[in-house]
């Protein structure tokens, strides 16, 4: 999991915290994988979601223009 992702039958899913490198324990129903429980160490880290690969290709909005920090000032 380099990236805070990972594989579960078919579906990229994103771990709820920042689990880079680390082993986990993927807990979910065999039936219906709807719902991806992620668990480090014996402790439940939370539920996964399925990677939104649109949203990922999107770049940040910057917070705020150059002049923005200027112009709060006077």
């Amino acid at each position: 999991m380099a990236d805070n992702t990972f594989s579960l039958k078919g579906v990229r899913y994103e771990a709820p915290r920042d689990l880079r490198s680390r082993k986990v324990q993927v807990r979910f129903d065999r039936k219906h994988t709807g719902r991806v429980v992620v668990y480090f160490k014996g402790d439940r880290q939370g539920d996964a979601r399925p990677v939104d690969f649109v949203a990922n290709d999107r770049r940040p909005r910057a917070t705020g223009s150059p002049n923005s920090a200027r112009e709060s000032a006077s």
